[in-house]
């Protein structure tokens, strides 16, 4: 992926820093990908296959990304341009792991074997599968313990098992019938998510502090699909989801203009003055070429940016998609039900941090014992059943921790919290 492949210098630090920055960004991802595919499919005894049929929502919107994946893969080795095809997989897996896999941990971790279970082991499999063949010239050693992962099941690898000699992929992706209109509601859906995730960042609200609502305003926001609020809802932890057309958009943000003075400056010359003027004040006009005219001087894509700027009343809680054609806004007050319900949720975390430093098994049922401040105890009473839920908690007892096979100690907002657990007596 190196820009040296395009005739541009390489530099190479004496650390070795971009070698473990390569590991990092590009490798781990994809083997995290793959390690959580073998973790729960071992664990639950599931036995995968290729499979494109899945109805589900989540699962057509990834097989439709691998196909455009694969397609860029292709375009770029046929072009003898590995940094793009390089480009194409790290994109994928970006999404793969930081939206696929995460929003669907719940199918991979229910306790009852269904067919949407399934389908999304399927379909992991199958997107896992069809990656490992088409990025196998440029991760060779990688793909093919993958690939044998995946394929070689219970007996020896023979040499003819190699990915190396597995047909490229492109043809079972282009027989899929990619769903363009699902894909662009679903990046839209995750381009809302990420500006929100940005708003609590900046206001300094966690996530697992439950909000009352989020308002999209813009005309991509009007007739989302219930599937797409939904996933919003859940994502970005809010109760309610409003939205609002684009003939209201001037109430809530303006668009502003930003000129590249390094890039342009020359170009201007003594017009500087009058071009700056002309964008502060918003005497300009974005043209369908994508050139901006203002002061008489036309800026190409590169020389200008043009960014949402939320109204003063709206600043802090609201934030504009890089497309520059929707706005989200967050209600960012905290009433003491959705205080006590952030409690609960970090509750959780920290027993799944628990689970996992005493080394259980993923499917592991436990006897959960926990001993906290008032405020902490009042939250985990209110919303024990959802503690219990996520924990995999037979019961859960606030009571002082002792005798005990865990024990850890945490806190939260500067607050003692004890945990400790057993392994629950489960009936047959």
């Amino acid at each position: 992926s190196s820009g040296v492949m395009r005739g541009a210098e390489m530099y190479i630090d004496k650390e070795g820093k971009f070698i473990r920055d390569s590991v990092r960004l590009y490798i781990k991802p994809i083997w995290n990908a793959y390690n959580f595919f073998t973790l729960y499919a071992n664990a639950d005894g599931v036995k995968a296959k290729l499979d494109f049929t899945s109805a589900n929502v989540m699962d057509r919107y990834i097989l439709s990304k691998l196909s455009h994946a694969v397609n860029g893969v292709k375009a770029g080795l046929d072009a003898y341009d590995t940094p793009s095809a390089c480009q194409a997989v790290t994109d994928f897996f970006e999404v793969l792991n930081n939206w696929y896999i995460r929003r669907n941990k719940e199918r991979f971790w229910s306790t009852e074997h269904t067919a949407d279970k399934q389908a999304a082991y399927d379909t992991l499999y199958t997107v896992l599968h069809v990656m490992s063949r088409a990025f196998s010239s440029l991760l060779p050693l990688l793909s093919e313990e993958i690939y044998l992962g995946l394929t070689v099941s219970g007996r020896k690898a023979n040499p003819q098992d190699s990915v190396h000699l597995a047909d490229f992929p492109h043809e079972e992706c282009a027989a899929y019938a990619t769903d363009d209109s699902l894909m662009a509601a679903m990046d839209f859906t995750r381009d809302v998510c990420n500006a929100a995730h940005s708003v609590r960042n900046v206001a300094q609200v966690r996530v697992r502090q439950p909000l009352r609502s989020i308002t999209l305003v813009g005309g991509r926001a009007e007739g989302l699909a219930d599937d797409f609020r939904n996933l919003i809802l859940d994502e970005v932890n809010v109760k309610s989801c409003d939205t609002v057309g684009a003939s209201r958009f001037e109430e809530f943000a303006a668009h502003k203009v930003q000129v590249n003075l390094p890039v342009v400056g020359k170009k201007l010359g003594g017009q500087v003055k009058a071009v700056m003027n002309a964008a502060r004040t918003g005497e300009w006009v974005l043209n369908p070429n994508k050139s901006l005219t203002l002061a008489g001087v036309t800026l190409q894509e590169g020389e200008y940016m043009v960014q949402l700027d939320p109204k003063p009343e709206y600043q802090g809680k609201a934030q504009g998609l890089a497309s520059n054609d929707a706005l989200v806004i967050l209600d960012l007050t905290v009433t003491p039900e959705l205080e006590a319900e952030g409690i609960a949720r970090d509750v959780v975390r920290m027993i799944q941090q628990a689970r996992k430093d005493a080394d259980l098994d993923v499917s592991s049922r436990i006897a959960l014992k926990l001993q906290a401040s008032s405020a902490v105890s009042a939250a985990v009473k209110a919303h024990s059943g959802y503690i219990q839920e996520q924990t995999l908690s037979e019961t859960l007892d606030l009571v002082d921790v002792g005798g005990v096979t865990h024990r850890f100690e945490n806190t939260l907002d500067d607050e003692a919290i004890v945990i400790g657990f057993d392994l629950a007596k489960v009936a047959a």
